[in-house]
């Protein structure tokens, strides 16, 4: 037996009078792994969560006790030879028109994003620290090496990102955690890292990261791959951290079908295995289907397979719930269409659920609840025929809190 777990981001919406995107799809290979199964919803995180603390609380990580930053899931995942007290950072490609940011980021093909981690890592240099990047078509991450103590409490140089830490009484004991917003800023500029403690560490890391900042600014301007035209101009530092996360462990053999760096981070940092999976493209089609296919090929290589999907975070974000709809119609075909017609539901356990609610009216995450639906050994029919937001509040589970998602899986 072999359980598979699906995690979509974006996928469920907050409810909308005239349906969410979810509602007013035909999903039929969706629905029908809901007819078979067992269902209810998440409550992923108390305040609207980056994909990052999503993850890490599904797999059963209480972000409050666990979480230390964006940036070192992101070194773990990019292999970024990171150490306790560096200060690893998360950081975006952007585009800038007239002095404004153009969006939250841009992406460049993978060529383009290695020549510019290798200028980087040849040339840029910041008195007072060592500076190393690893860059993909996203971004990647920074990290920052000093003889002087560095510090993760910063503000962001990216506007849409919004960062505070947040801090929670839990028995007897005091918990802080970085906590980002995705906003859609009054302002598109770029923002000057702020130190958010009155002392060195604080305002030596601020410094280091605006000189960052417009360093690669000017390397930019010459560089190579903006020779014809403009494909990036800025590089926005956001999320640092500069302690390791002691992460709960897998139970069983856990293989990923992921392709972030901090999706990567977290599952080695729970002593998972990354199965090598090819960057998301432009081509929804066929990135669902050779992740279906992936998940076929490895089917008995492990207890556990953990996939995580994109496509409708992405349109939630632009706002476009049209697009958003066709990419849930996308999903179903390409991904689980494919994977029904290979695998034996009945004889393993397919789990699928949304990472976190995604607004396409407002273009942000929410606090909403997510559907989720597990079908096979041990879960069988609890007579709702329907996968959407408002189908699955009346199903068996109805509302658990993602914490308690690893023991009701067993992973």
């Amino acid at each position: 037996m072999t359980k598979i777990l699906v995690f979509i981001d974006g996928l469920s919406d907050s409810l909308l009078p005239e349906g969410t995107p979810l509602e007013t799809t035909t999903h039929e290979n969706m629905n029908e792994i809901a007819s078979m199964g067992s269902t209810g919803t998440i409550n992923v995180f108390k305040y609207p969560p980056e994909p990052d603390i999503a993850m890490l609380s599904m797999l059963g990580n209480n972000p409050f006790k666990y979480y230390t930053g964006r940036g070192v899931l992101d070194a773990y995942g990019f292999n970024a030879n990171f150490v306790d007290g560096d200060l690893a950072i998360r950081c975006e490609f952007a585009k800038l028109k007239d002095g404004k940011l153009s969006g939250p980021y841009t992406t460049l093909n993978i060529n383009d994003s290695k020549q510019i981690e290798e200028t980087i890592n040849k040339y840029l240099s910041i008195t007072g620290v060592t500076v190393y990047s690893a860059l993909d078509m996203y971004g990647g991450v920074l990290v920052f090496k000093s003889d002087r103590v560095l510090s993760n409490k910063i503000t962001n140089t990216n506007p849409y990102f919004k960062l505070e830490f947040l801090k929670l009484k839990m028995n007897h004991k005091t918990w802080e955690i970085p906590l980002t917003t995705f906003i859609h800023p009054k302002i598109n500029e770029v923002m000057k890292s702020i130190p958010m403690e009155d002392n060195q560490s604080s305002i030596f890391s601020s410094n280091i990261i605006n000189k960052f900042v417009e360093t690669s600014k000017v390397m930019l301007e010459k560089h190579p791959i903006n020779s014809k035209e403009r494909k990036a101009d800025v590089i926005l530092p956001r999320d640092g951290g500069t302690k390791t996360p002691n992460l709960n462990k897998f139970r069983e053999n856990v293989g990923a079908i992921v392709d972030k760096g901090f999706e990567r981070g977290i599952i080695k940092l729970m002593d998972g295995k990354i199965i090598p999976t090819p960057s998301t493209s432009s081509n929804l089609k066929v990135d669902y289907r050779n992740r279906a296919l992936l998940v076929l090929s490895n089917m008995y290589n492990y207890d556990t397979i953990i996939v995580m999907l994109k496509g409708p975070e992405y349109y939630s974000m632009l706002m476009d719930k049209e697009k958003k709809t066709e990419s849930i119609d996308l999903l179903d075909k390409y991904f689980f269409g494919t994977l029904l017609n290979e695998i034996n539901i009945r004889e393993n356990v397919l789990f699928v659920s949304s990472l976190r609610t995604f607004s396409s009216k407002f273009g942000i995450p929410t606090i909403d609840p997510v559907p989720f639906m597990v079908a096979g050994k041990g879960f069988g029919p609890d007579g709702i025929i329907s996968f959407d937001e408002s189908s699955v509040k009346y199903g068996r589970y109805r509302y658990i809190n993602s914490i308690s998602l690893k023991g009701l899986l067993n992973f």
